[in-house]
């Protein structure tokens, strides 16, 4: 909080501007002068009179008012009050009636009381302070002397009022019972103040058998408690963040509702389930959810993972032309991955066009596969190969991002950063002369929707590797490029890649489906090898996606990107319910791109160390600069022998809600690899 020195200066600077634009403007300064407060104020917080001002804040006001009344007092003109006369008539008629109508009806439908209860409480709210509340102290009896007792509340009272009340009961003229809570008193006692009063005065009218007034001035007070006591306790979560309350933690879930109060407000607002857990029980709240496959996910939200992986490796050559690669996968998983992404956005893995993998087990904490992972045969010559199977074409330069990889770009956060699914496809190449050839490939994808045809020129001109692509990837014509080059001792890569999608996607929200808007991603990076020790590794890399999701759209939480509308309804639902429906979204919504974010602007940090011979140390770093999150991903790799290797590490993110990183739960791993 600023010094008062500071506070003054600022409000003073603030107003003398506000009071200059204004007239430069010819609009009123006091509409500037209040945006001004506004601003600093319940907005900002940076300037708040009540602290910095401590007892001085209301004497100061009574004067500022005094002030004000005073100098418009001196510049009155009569003249002038014949024209005011018709704002002043609706001001003590029209507005006094409204407000005692409205204050009445609010006091009886929402607070429960009365009517005649309600139009006196209507009555008193319509203007609050001394000056209406010292009168009905003073007159607070009853005509025929029977057995009355006033029953006075003051909540929020500086010194000087609590003097002027305190003067003014002492000349009562009948008994009373007071409550008074001072402004520096705690704010819980000046909410526990009406209720107290309220419990004696029931119990003197229905015990005792007397007429009761009840008088509690001022609400404001009251409501600034109640908002202040309710801010400090109220913690707002996303899906799939949580909260430890002692020992006990509340997760915030997935729900499936449309969160629909009128005809045209769907998925305004977060829906959320609610599971609380502690050391030795838990439950589940569905929050009037629907039925959904996210409720496996959240069966599963609370499961360690182990995977468990034994690959088997056949390599074939039967002569210096033909030669074939057989790869095969047996994969125990226990658990799920502690991500709803990994389950409700199931849509997004690319179909291949060979059916190779089959599960053996499939229940909620265990499942147990096995996949085809390579399987290909490869024919080459002195100007030509050709690799037909499931294989891995990796394109692009970039070391954490690969926008232009339309087959197998793997995630910056990948654990295992060598893994990739590997694509279904017939990868022709033509050697034209040195480093330069023409490649073609031709992925026939699960249907024949998901079809893509590519052609790939690769070449080296004044020591740049360059390429340049151009293709239909799953009815998105894309084209792009990208270069690598030595500078100095450096090394630079950029990539460049333009995609117009010509799927029609439905996002939640949208009345219809349509097109996605065409969209550029470019990726620049440079590292080098910096002689610090055995050799200190460094890489910085910006990501631009220009068909970054956004962040929850502003609306229906952080994985609302996660899900598409449609009208086929869900299997379960009966029949005669009108659409649209809700569904995990498809890889469609990427406009064929395997670079997915939310944010526009990402950058990345690597530092690699050789601490010995078998020990290495990584550290990647990724920043969203339009989100405003990061995420720390440390790893130490340990190689005692040739065959083998293990590693440790973590992902650790922070960040705001709904940003690129700030969404992600804690994540540590133990990786353990033997080759054979």
């Amino acid at each position: 909080m600023p010094h008062i020195t500071e506070t003054l200066a600022l409000v003073t600077v603030l107003g003398l501007g506000a009071q200059w634009l204004g007239w430069r403007l010819r609009i009123p300064a006091i509409v500037l002068l209040t945006l001004c407060g506004l601003l600093l104020g319940p907005v900002l917080g940076i300037v708040r009179p009540g602290e910095t001002l401590g007892d001085a804040f209301q004497p100061l006001i009574k004067l500022g008012v005094a002030a004000i009344l005073f100098e418009g007092g001196l510049s009155l003109r009569l003249s002038e009050l014949k024209k005011a006369a018709a704002g002043v008539n609706r001001l003590i008629t029209v507005a006094v009636a409204l407000s005692l109508v409205f204050g009445s009806a609010a006091a009886h439908w929402i607070g429960g009381l009365s009517w005649p209860v309600a139009m006196i409480f209507g009555a008193i709210v319509v203007v609050t302070g001394p000056t209406v509340i010292l009168p009905l102290l003073r007159q607070a009896r009853l005509p025929d002397g029977g057995p009355f007792v006033l029953v006075f509340v003051a909540v929020g009272l500086t010194h000087f009022e609590y003097q002027f009340y305190r003067q003014t009961l002492a000349h009562m003229q009948s008994r009373f019972v007071a409550f008074i809570n001072l402004a520096d008193d705690p704010v819980v006692e000046r909410l526990l103040a009406p209720r107290l009063a309220l419990t004696v005065a029931e119990d003197l009218a229905f015990r005792q058998e007397m007429d009761v007034l009840v008088i509690i001035t001022d609400m404001t007070n009251y409501c600034d408690a109640l908002r202040e006591i309710g801010a400090a306790r109220i913690v707002e979560l996303d899906w799939g963040q949580t909260v430890e309350i002692s020992d006990v933690r509340v997760h915030c879930l997935p729900a499936r509702h449309w969160s629909r109060r009128g005809l045209f407000d769907t998925q305004r607002s977060l829906w959320s389930s609610w599971a609380v857990t502690s050391a030795d029980r838990r439950f589940y709240f569905g929050g009037d959810s629907a039925a959904f496959a996210g409720f496996d996910a959240i069966g599963d939200w609370f499961t360690p993972v182990s995977l468990t992986r034994l690959r088997t490796r056949l390599d074939v050559r039967l002569d210096e032309h033909w030669s074939a690669n057989v790869e095969y996968d047996h994969e125990w998983l226990f658990g799920r991955l502690n991500t709803f992404g990994s389950v409700l956005g199931a849509g997004f893995s690319q179909s291949g066009f060979l059916d190779a993998e089959h599960q053996i087990v499939d229940t909620r904490h265990a499942n147990w596969r096995h996949v085809l992972y390579r399987g290909f045969v490869r024919f080459e010559s002195q100007h030509f190969e050709a690799v037909v199977g499931r294989q891995r074409i990796p394109w692009g330069v970039g070391r954490l991002w690969n926008p232009i990889d339309r087959f197998n770009a793997i995630p910056p956060l990948s654990l295992q950063a060598t893994q990739s699914a590997g694509v279904d496809a017939i990868d022709v190449r033509w050697l034209l002369s040195g480093f330069t050839y023409v490649e073609a490939v031709f992925a026939p994808g699960g249907s024949a929707d998901d079809r893509s045809y590519a052609l790939r020129l690769h070449g080296v001109a004044a020591d740049i590797d360059y390429s340049v692509i151009a293709g239909v990837f799953e009815e998105a014509w894309t084209a792009g490029f990208d270069v690598a080059a030595n500078l100095a001792d450096a090394a630079a890569r950029l990539e460049f890649v333009y995609t117009d999608p010509e799927r029609d996607v439905w996002p939640v929200g949208r009345s219809r489906p349509g097109e996605l808007d065409p969209f550029v991603q470019l990726v620049a990076s440079v590292d080098y090898l910096f002689d610090v020790g055995t050799g200190l590794y460094g890489l910085i890399e910006y990501l631009y996606n220009g068909n970054g999701l956004g962040f929850g759209r502003g609306k229906a939480g952080a994985l609302l990107p996660f899900f598409e509308a449609t009208r086929t309804p869900p299997a379960d639902l009966p029949p005669g319910i009108p659409g649209p429906f809700v569904a995990p979204a498809s890889s469609d919504v990427f406009g064929s791109s395997r670079v997915i974010s939310r944010s526009e602007h990402l950058m990345g940090i690597e530092l690699g160390y050789d601490l010995t011979p078998e020990l290495r140390f990584d550290w990647i770093t990724l920043v969203d600069w339009q989100g405003l999150s990061a995420n720390f991903f440390p790893v130490l790799r340990y190689t005692p022998r040739d065959w083998l290797e293990i590693s440790i590490g973590a992902q650790v993110a922070t960040g705001r809600r709904r940003s690129e990183y700030g969404d992600l739960e804690p994540l540590g791993f133990l990786l353990f690899e033997a080759f054979f």
